[in-house]
Formats: C-alpha cells, structure tokens, sequence
C-alpha cells in the first residue's frame, strides 16, 4: 500500500515538473519565434573637442595690363612687396611656396573696353604650425590693399591627426549604438545576439562655436582654430 502511494506520487511529481519543463520551453520557444529576424536600429554618438595643429594660407595675386611685358613686371612688382609683408609677419622661405607665373588674353573670347587684355597670376601657398602667425597675418591682408594689391586669401586650419581621430570615434559611436541597444533589448526582456549591420551616418565638423541648432548646415570647419567633430553610426 505505503510502496503503490509512493510511487503513484513520484509519477505525479514527475509529469508536474514535465508541465513546467514543457510550459518553460513553450514560452522561450514563442519569444525567439516572435522576434525571429527582429532587429533592434540605434544610433550611437561621438563627440570629440580638439585644437588644430597647422594652417594653410592659399594667396593669389593678379596683374593687368595691356601687353604681356606690363602685366608680367607688374606682377613682379607686387610679388615682392608681398614676399617682404610675408617675411616681415615672420614665415620663413621653407614655409612659402610659390606657383608658377601665368599670363591669360582677356581679349580670347570677348572683349571689354573696360577691361584691360592681359591678366599676369601666380598664387602662393603658406603652410606653418604657428597658427597665430597667419591669423594675426591674414587679418593685416588691408596693409598690401594700400600698395594697390588686392590678393585672393583663404586660410584653412587643419587637425593632422583626423583619420585616427576618425577611426577612434566611429568605434566609440558604434560601442554608444551597442549600448543604447542593449538597453532597449533589457525592456523588452529579450537579449541582443549580434550586430546585424553598421553605417556611418554622419561624420561632421564644426567650428568650436557653431550653434548646435545648424548642426545639420555643417561646413568642414576650416576657418576655425578649434574645432567640434561629431560622428554617428
């Protein structure tokens, strides 16, 4: 009697937790066929602050005149009174680099009576790490604007290190993403399994002071010392 209890109890305890088995593997089986090739999209962030570390100053000088010989010893002339303005705000010869001199009929296509029919050109190319140097210089570009040279000038400050800086960030913007994911997988008590695909979405740089609120009107940030990089994946 006490052995046929016994075991009709070992049997009942059995098929219980052959229920429960059941009804576990039932709901775990439910959720991974409910988001079957789900995937969760995120975008992650990375912002970065940093100092550029060289300059580059593009000037270009252009003479007039109506024959070749007056346009050329009028650019000489104007070369070296901007070679000396470049000496003189303290950029070594090293640092100057000069293009070769060009001569262009103004008269090829169509002519101007207005118009003097030769133009003589040659730019130069400044690139130095005393980046104060040709800020303080480009601003005193009025002083050769006084000597009747009115040069084209464009400055460009650089961050050397960026493709570095550039891998460093997307691989922190994509650990952001991961993570962000992972949060919204813990709410919905599923568990993210693997990275389906990654995409760089923006990388973006701003002058150190632009508004956040034109973020999306970005230029590459050249005409400013410092810079704010943004990068999302």
């Amino acid at each position: 009697m006490i052995k046929n209890v016994s075991n009709n109890l070992g049997k009942f305890l059995i098929a219980i937790f052959g229920i429960i088995s059941l009804g576990i593997v039932l709901c775990y089986g439910i959720g991974v066929f409910k988001y079957h090739n789900s995937y969760i999209a995120t975008n992650g962030v990375s912002i970065r602050h940093v100092v550029s570390d060289e300059a580059i100053w593009n000037l270009k000088i252009i003479a007039e005149a109506n024959t070749t010989k007056e346009a050329i010893n009028k650019l000489q002339a104007d070369k070296k009174i901007l070679l000396e303005f470049l000496k003189d705000s303290g950029f070594s010869q090293k640092e100057i680099s000069e293009e070769a001199v060009t001569v262009e009929d103004n008269f090829r296509y169509s002519s101007d009576n207005n118009k003097a029919r030769f133009s003589a050109r040659t730019a130069f190319c400044i690139q130095s790490q005393n980046l104060e140097v040709i800020k303080n210089s480009a601003l005193k570009i009025s002083e050769l604007m006084e000597k009747n040279i009115w040069p084209e000038s464009k400055v460009r400050y650089l961050y050397k290190d960026m493709d570095k800086l550039r891998i460093d960030m997307i691989k922190e913007a994509t650990k952001d993403s991961k993570n962000r994911a992972e949060k919204v997988a813990d709410s919905l008590g599923i568990k993210i399994l693997g990275i389906r695909n990654i995409a760089t979405g923006k990388f973006a740089i701003f002058s150190e002071d632009a508004s956040i609120l034109f973020e999306n009107d970005w230029t590459e940030g050249e005409e400013s010392i410092k810079k704010r990089i943004k990068v999302v994946v």
